[in-house]
């Protein structure tokens, strides 16, 4: 957690970042794509 008085920060650490918050959840949701199907491979591979 920053401290709010912290006002140089570069552009791309502001709160409210749409480039960052794309990113993030662009990664997210890659995350989860990748662990459902690892997940359903493997439960097809269990069962």
């Amino acid at each position: 957690m920053r401290l709010p008085f912290n006002d140089n920060r570069p552009p791309w650490d502001r709160p409210f970042d749409m480039r960052r918050v794309l990113v993030w959840w662009s990664i997210t949701a890659l995350l989860a794509l990748f662990w459902s199907f690892t997940g359903m491979w493997l439960y097809d591979l269990l069962t």
